[in-house]
């Protein structure tokens, strides 16, 4: 059986329902993108979360829950998020 993930708005981003969901569904489509278009949210990633880019990139590009991914790369959840947040906020268009 598959798991099948959805999109969550987090209101504390600061950012519309809008926003946060094409930001999530590019990066869902990440298989999809150009390599253009994946080196502009590797670089996002890299550099406005560092240092937790990887963690970030994993996140978004594969849906795993927080505690997924903080499990993986041994973060908290609050330091995930706010990587995150820096991350949604200085997504390239």
């Amino acid at each position: 059986m598959t798991k099948t993930y959805r999109f969550k708005y987090k209101k504390g981003m600061g950012l519309s329902y809008e926003r946060q969901g094409y930001i999530y569904f590019m990066c869902r489509n990440w298989n999809k993108l150009t390599d253009e278009q994946r080196e502009k949210i590797k670089f996002c990633a890299d550099n406005d979360a560092a240092p937790y880019g990887d963690a970030v990139l994993y996140h978004v590009t594969t849906g795993a829950s927080l505690t997924e991914t903080t499990a993986k790369y041994y973060l908290g959840i609050n330091t995930l998020y706010r990587a995150l947040e820096k991350f949604y906020k200085r997504f390239p268009l």
